[in-house]
């Protein structure tokens, strides 16, 4: 695991298949059962069940999308740890 910079956090997206995402990244938006969240370096601890929908994550200027359903995502001021399952990413 690389140590995130102060303006990017670590991201790990896991489903019961694979490890679909590893990286730091600028921000993710999070589908939660109660609408979608923006988390930003340094966000506040918090720990949300997840909804279906699309995660989306930046790396500066690249960006990648990911439908999930369900699952539950741990968000700490420098990393974001999500458990889901997912479908293929979108184009």
């Amino acid at each position: 695991m690389s140590a995130a910079g102060p303006d990017r956090f670590h991201l790990r997206v896991v489903t019961s298949r694979s490890l679909l995402v590893e990286a730091d990244v600028d921000e993710v938006q999070i589908p939660t059962i109660d609408g979608l969240i923006g988390v930003f370096p340094h966000h506040r601890p918090l720990v949300a069940a997840l909804g279906r929908g699309v995660l989306t994550y930046r790396q500066g200027k690249y960006e990648e999308r990911f439908p999930i359903e369900g699952g539950y995502a741990e968000v700490g001021p420098a990393s974001v740890l999500v458990f889901t399952e997912s479908t293929e990413p979108e184009e």
